[in-house]
């Protein structure tokens, strides 16, 4: 999808809402200020929704809106949220490119599971794999009952699931590793915890971590490329 399509996207897409949403005073005030493109107070609404009810919809349009109002660093993080309690090829692909707006460019190693998660989503696999389990336990009783299946016809949908639900349950334990998002504009990152440590390097807006460890007012983070140091947890907002 270009980048055109994309914003007519996130646009359209913000209206979705979760049917216990209807009635829901924050919400539809969410939906209101978002039309008349007030995304500050849209952003506020939303954010008052999600905190009565933890559910990836809202967070998806709280995410949405803080993306228009230019609160680039807010937007990943509930985009992020959003993708841990549901795979939404949607909210995928406005993550994605959220991220191709920040000022770090981080490159993210991507194995082929990977790959396939981004276009999938864990759910998806662990769906498919139920149903070829399902499949092969059928090939294997009507071989039982007498029927001429040969067997490679049944194992092959058990390999298959057996794949996929490796795949799923990978792609489960990588979305809940520990992360967090960089929410200040500018962060630099300690090669110890303490504000009179010499700095590493700086992180911006929207760049997103793996947390080694938490002490409270301070993170130890690392980056794909290898890259790690201390910096003030207030700057960031957990995934």
């Amino acid at each position: 999808m270009n980048i055109k399509l994309l914003l007519a996207a996130i646009t359209f897409l913000a209206f979705i809402a979760p049917a216990f949403a209807a009635t829901d005073k924050d919400f539809l005030e969410g939906v209101r200020f978002y039309q008349n493109k007030e995304y500050e107070k849209s952003a506020s609404a939303f954010l008052k929704a999600s905190e009565a009810v933890i559910n990836p919809d809202v967070y998806f349009n709280l995410a949405n809106a803080y993306f228009k109002s230019g609160q680039l660093g807010k937007a990943i993080l509930y985009y992020e949220k959003s993708l841990m309690l549901a795979y939404d090829q949607d909210c995928r692909r406005n993550l994605d490119f959220a991220v191709s707006r920040t000022e770090d460019r981080i490159e993210h190693k991507k194995t082929l599971v990977s790959s396939w998660l981004h276009r999938i989503g864990p759910d998806r696999l662990f769906t498919a794999a139920s149903w070829s389990a399902f499949l092969s336990g059928l090939f294997f009783s009507l071989k039982i009952l007498g029927r001429r299946i040969h067997v490679i016809a049944a194992a092959l949908p058990l390999l298959l699931a057996l794949l996929l639900f490796t795949a799923s349950s990978y792609g489960y334990y990588e979305m809940h590793l520990p992360r967090a998002v960089i929410l200040a504009h500018e962060v630099p990152v300690l090669v110890a915890p303490g504000i009179d440590e010499s700095v590493s390097f700086k992180l911006h807006e929207g760049a997103r971590v793996m947390v080694l460890e938490d002490r409270g007012a301070w993170l130890r983070i690392s980056l794909p490329n290898g890259l790690s140091g201390w910096l003030p947890s207030e700057h960031t907002g957990r995934v």
